[in-house]
């Protein structure tokens, strides 16, 4: 069950990754525009040499240069959070070789590996007066384990 949530949530993780990778090659290619219409506008400023449309086509280039400037911004905030999913997909595969040796190696463990393992897994655990929620990884979704209070009470 739990490395069916596992691939479940690297599943929507990839679906995110992709989003941001189509939004990165986005802002690289409106920069790559809009820097190309700000080389036409010199040019034109250039022909336009002490006319009336001279600051028509100053104007354009500033408003240009801060789109340029803003799609800049958003690009290094893609590029961190792809980095970031980058790394939470190294998590995953870790993850799922954990639990893939967990059962076989558990009785092995000593008492802070078995915390740290613990705590790789379980985010949260939230007891609400008749059943216990345990949140895993850092998974939206949570299993619940139905136990009354005197279930509860005996662990």
């Amino acid at each position: 069950m739990l490395a069916k949530q596992l691939e479940a949530a690297k599943k929507r993780l990839c679906s995110t990754k992709n989003l941001y990778g189509d939004s990165i090659a986005s802002a690289k290619a409106s920069i790559v525009q809009n820097e190309k219409e700000i080389e036409s506008l010199t040019l034109s400023l250039a022909i336009a040499e002490d006319s009336v449309a001279m600051k028509h086509i100053i104007v354009q280039i500033e408003k240009k240069h801060e789109v340029i400037e803003n799609l800049k911004a958003q690009l290094v905030e893609l590029e961190a959070l792809n980095e970031k999913h980058k790394l939470a997909d190294i998590e995953f595969d870790l993850i799922r070789q954990m639990l893939s040796s967990f059962a076989d190696n558990v009785e092995n463990f000593s008492v802070e590996e078995k915390r740290a393992a613990i705590k790789a897994l379980v985010r949260k655990i939230v007891w609400d007066g008749e059943k216990v929620h345990v949140f895993l990884f850092n998974e939206d979704g949570e299993i619940e384990f139905p136990l009354s209070k005197s279930d509860a009470t005996s662990i």
